[in-house]
């Protein structure tokens, strides 16, 4: 709502430079999603998940057009955004110590419960701060992609707690692994060591995969059970539900026979919850009787196609290509790596159906998209 306002505010500066119609392509493209999933509220059985849906995605409407609006001050945002990073990467180092402190407090590191226990206690019981593991992951993934740019602004003794929080940071991540956000992080930061490995070198590049490989030891357990269910034959062949890997493969195939059914246009905004799960009842005897257990597709592009159809995922990969076409004109490798996260973290979780997924993916990668430059810094539009 803050960001609303102060873009409402741009009507009344005379600060502002012309407006031509083609400018006002991207916004509205952007805004294409929400209005196919406005247009299924006709067809949607459920309407009271459809209208919550609607609800979340505003942020499809609010977000593009407040910065399209900011972007036509004469005015440079870099100070500023950079402001925002170091911002960004401290409240992620806070929010991981909560994390570590939580875990404490319910006996993981006196090994009263194993990992998987107290990362089931992380959403809903960690008051004011609750949220489900793979969206806290994603929080920390983000910072972890910032420290490496805003190292080359910072002063000696802010690069001192840059390196701090890299280390808690990390920490947290392996803390909470969720492989599919690992994954993500770990194709954006290769381009960024590409991009730099002639002033890194390759000891530099050594070290730190090492200091990685050494850090990865304290969870040593946790991460060949996650890695080796998802590389093993029998999460893909055989159904067992206490197995992340297993469980998604089993909603793919139910999302992809509900989408077979309409392809054009989908089912509705609405309807995903129990499409799935009747699939799942019918073809597999699962039932959850607790309906905060209910499934989505874990799949954001399967997502749209169910709700929405071939229609609404076509505007959203455009919306996609339009990002990714003036990342790489403008050679920013930050705005490429933040998006090549987000796409790949879109393959394993539905980011955009929940307010802790569609905020900072529609924020950040419109505000790379309508206030970045070339080099990282803002143009004076």
């Amino acid at each position: 709502m803050l960001l609303v306002l102060l873009a409402l505010a741009t009507l009344f500066s005379e600060n502002r430079i012309a407006v031509k119609r083609k400018d006002f392509i991207a916004p509205v493209l952007f805004t294409a999603l929400l209005l196919c999933y406005a247009v299924s509220m006709v067809y949607t059985e459920d309407i009271e998940t459809g209208m919550h849906r609607m609800e979340t995605s505003l942020s499809f409407v609010l977000v593009p057009w407040s910065l399209f609006a900011l972007s036509l001050l004469n005015h440079s945002f870099s100070k500023i955004f950079l402001q925002l990073q170091k911002i960004y990467v401290l409240s992620a180092t806070v929010y991981g110590l909560v994390i570590v402190w939580f875990f404490w407090k319910i006996g993981y590191y006196s090994g009263s419960h194993d990992l998987e226990y107290s990362l089931s206690w992380l959403d809903g019981m960690l008051w004011g701060w609750s949220q489900h593991p793979i969206y806290a992951g994603m929080f920390t993934a983000i910072s972890l992609i910032f420290i490496p740019h805003l190292w080359r602004n910072l002063q000696k003794t802010e690069r001192v707690i840059a390196f701090v929080s890299l280390i808690i940071n990390t920490y947290t991540l392996f803390l909470l692994m969720r492989k599919g956000v690992i994954i993500a992080l770990a194709l954006a930061l290769l381009i960024w060591v590409y991009q730099y490995r002639k002033q890194l070198g390759a000891f530099k590049i050594i070290l730190g995969v090492v200091a990685l490989l050494l850090a990865g030891l304290f969870f040593k357990s946790s991460i060949e059970k996650r890695f080796s269910e998802f590389v093993s034959p029998r999460s893909y062949s055989e159904l067992d539900i206490e197995k992340s890997t297993s469980m998604r493969f089993v909603l793919y195939k139910c999302s992809w026979e509900e989408i077979k059914k309409s392809p054009i246009v989908g089912h509705g905004v609405g309807d995903g919850y129990d499409l799935i799960a009747s699939c799942l009842d019918s073809n597999f005897n699962i039932v959850f009787e607790d309906s905060k257990q209910k499934k989505n597709s874990h799949n954001q592009y399967l997502g749209i196609l169910l709700y929405v159809g071939v229609t609404g995922l076509s505007f959203f990969v455009i919306q996609l290509a339009i990002y990714f076409k003036r990342a790489v004109k403008r050679q920013d490798l930050l705005f490429v790596q933040l998006l090549l996260f987000f796409i790949i973290l879109l393959l394993t979780e539905n980011l955009l159906d929940r307010q802790s997924g569609i905020i900072p993916f529609m924020f950040l990668i419109n505000y790379m998209y309508f206030l970045r430059k070339d080099n990282g810094t803002v143009t004076k539009t």
